[in-house]
C-alpha cells in the first residue's frame, strides 16, 4: 500500500487550496462600484456626467437633487438612490 493512501487526501488538499486561491482573486463588487455604475448607466440618460462631477454639494443637498431627479424620472430605487448619495457625499461629484 505504501503511499498511495495518501494521494487523495493530498489531491483534496491541493483542489482546495487552489479553489480558495481563485476565489480570492475574484474581484468584488464594491459599493463604490456600483454607484459609479449606477451614475452612469442611470443619469446619463437625460444628461452628461459633467453637471455631477462639477458640483459639489452636502449630503443633504445630494439627497434633495437626487429626488428631484427621480420626480423627473430618474429610474432609482430608494436603495440605489441612497447609494447614489452616499456616494456622491464621500466623492464630492467625481464618479
Amino acid at each position: 500500500m505504501g503511499r498511495a493512501h495518501l494521494i487523495i487526501p493530498i489531491l483534496t488538499i491541493l483542489l482546495l487550496l487552489a479553489t480558495i486561491t481563485w476565489a480570492c482573486k475574484q474581484p468584488e463588487r464594491t459599493v463604490t462600484s456600483d454607484a459609479e455604475a449606477l451614475i452612469r448607466e442611470r443619469c446619463t440618460k437625460c444628461h452628461t456626467l459633467a453637471p455631477i462631477q462639477s458640483a459639489k454639494k452636502t449630503p443633504e443637498e445630494w439627497e434633495k437633487t437626487v429626488q428631484r431627479m427621480r420626480l423627473k424620472g430618474a429610474k432609482l430605487s430608494d436603495e440605489e438612490a441612497k447609494l447614489v448619495i452616499q456616494y456622491l457625499s464621500q466623492k464630492g461629484g467625481q464618479p
